[in-house]
């Protein structure tokens, strides 16, 4: 997802992609992730790709999409770098992890705001090691006890972690539905991040866009 400067975009927020992408309509700097996870597919979203068609990605069309802003754009690698660039106002959009996003939020009086339209989301999961030498059935507890819905609510209070247990998603109250993927407002506007283009061309989508921002 991106933040905005309420500020400086007060009459007409950007929404989307090709808004972040439009830096004649929103003048300014921009900050991206400078692994490409997410900022390939923010690219292809304004350049005109429906989400639905993002995956297989065209990665010639996304990385000449992201030259275009290349001059605007700062590239960070970290989420507390991304968190802290939009907190000293070094930029006027920034792609952010949405567990940062409530924070920014805070940090800036609500100057920054979460723009959740086009979001990119993205699973997370907890792996065991094979032949783990502690074994399995304390880490298994732990990752059950991560799984129950009134605990789910209550990370996502404090650390603006989106839920993952359905039973959790009505539980959601009205004042953080904005910050979750999956609440019902929000899950229809996300594209889903796909694991499997990733797993099979990560290495090289990584690579080719290293060499373009480099």
């Amino acid at each position: 997802a991106f933040m905005y400067d309420t500020k400086k975009f007060k009459g007409n927020p950007p929404s989307t992609w090709a808004d972040f992408f439009n830096t004649k309509k929103y003048p300014g700097k921009r900050s991206l992730y400078k692994y490409a996870n997410g900022a390939l597919e923010g690219a292809l979203m304004a350049d005109g790709v429906s989400k639905d068609k993002v995956y297989p990605m065209d990665l010639d069309r996304a990385i000449n999409k992201i030259k275009s802003i290349k001059s605007d754009t700062i590239f960070w690698g970290s989420g507390s770098e991304a968190q802290q660039m939009i907190v000293n106002g070094e930029v006027s959009m920034g792609m952010v992890w949405l567990n940062r996003a409530k924070a920014v939020e805070a940090d800036t009086n609500g100057r920054y705001r979460l723009n959740m339209n086009e979001a990119i989301a993205m699973p997370g999961a907890y792996l065991v090691p094979k032949g783990n030498p502690a074994g399995r059935a304390n880490v298994m507890k732990f990752i059950a006890s991560c799984q129950v819905a009134e605990r789910q609510i209550e990370i996502l209070r404090c650390h603006g972690m989106t839920p993952s247990n359905p039973e959790a998603f009505g539980m959601i109250p009205d004042d953080l539905k904005r910050f979750a993927v999956t609440s019902e407002e929000n899950l229809s506007r996300v594209l889903l991040n796909d694991p499997i283009w990733w797993a099979e061309n990560g290495g090289n989508a990584v690579n080719k866009f290293l060499e373009a921002i480099g």
